[in-house]
């Protein structure tokens, strides 16, 4: 595929705005799928496989700066890291056997299920959830190997789920349950990246280009948005935005 100008301002002026929203929100992907699929009109399987770049970048970058602070700790949660990666391989697997047609189907109805999802703030729950706690271990480990599955077929918004998951049920404090969380998704968005590679199926043009604004935009909004006490309610109500302009656009309810 060649890229215009427009579609570089596009890709650019996007991976921007969903590093913002990350950085204060998460679920980043719902614009940058919405772009490439809806707005430079990649084909959808191409578009999945193209943003796992960008994801990747982000990961690969918060990965090495908990490393480096010492706040990867693995002890009692290394399984549920196993589970989730297994699950992801799978839910790649299972991406791979969907048409084109249907993983566009299968994406405006996700869309469809997060509007309710991000009005409760699931986010509200990390910092005070233990039901998961009782649990017998072969249950947390389906839990995991479950939202692997869904992060290796489509990623979008599996950040707060599995930070929800593993901050349940181990001792982790939030900063290396945050550390347990990009790690994982690091370890199976380069898993993903060599078997999309191998298919041919990445645009690495506009997965970097995104991966880099998309950076910048999570830098400059941890930077100077933490000086502003109302960014995270900010963030919050462009997600809110976006996310319903984009169910009106996937539905043909608008035309932008």
């Amino acid at each position: 595929m060649s890229l215009e100008l427009f579609d570089y301002i596009l890709i650019l002026v996007g991976g921007f705005i969903a590093g913002v929203i990350n950085t204060f929100a998460g679920s980043g992907s719902i614009i940058t799928l919405t772009l490439l699929i809806e707005v430079m009109g990649l084909d959808p399987l191409m578009a999945n496989a193209t943003n796992r770049v960008n994801v990747g970048m982000m990961n690969l970058s918060s990965s090495y700066g908990f490393i480096k602070n010492d706040k990867l700790n693995l002890r009692g949660t290394s399984m549920y890291m196993v589970s989730l990666v297994i699950g992801a391989i799978v839910g790649l697997i299972l991406f791979m056997n969907v048409s084109s047609d249907q993983f566009r189907e299968i994406f405006k109805y996700l869309l469809l299920i997060f509007v309710p999802i991000v009005l409760l703030k699931p986010s509200r729950f990390v910092d005070s959830s233990d039901a998961l706690v009782d649990l017998p271990k072969p249950i947390i480990l389906l839990l995991f190997f479950v939202a692997g599955l869904y992060g290796g077929f489509i990623q979008m918004g599996i950040g707060i789920f599995i930070l929800i998951l593993i901050f349940s049920i181990s001792d982790s404090d939030l900063l290396e349950s945050n550390a347990f969380k990009v790690a994982s998704i690091g370890i199976y968005t380069f898993i993903a990246i060599i078997f999309f590679q191998y298919k041919g199926m990445i645009i690495w043009k506009a997965g970097l280009l995104i991966g880099i604004s998309q950076s910048i935009g999570g830098f400059l909004a941890a930077k100077y948005g933490s000086q502003n006490p109302n960014a995270n309610k900010w963030a919050y109500r462009i997600l809110i935005l976006v996310l319903v302009v984009v169910v009106l656009r996937v539905f043909n309810l608008i035309n932008i």
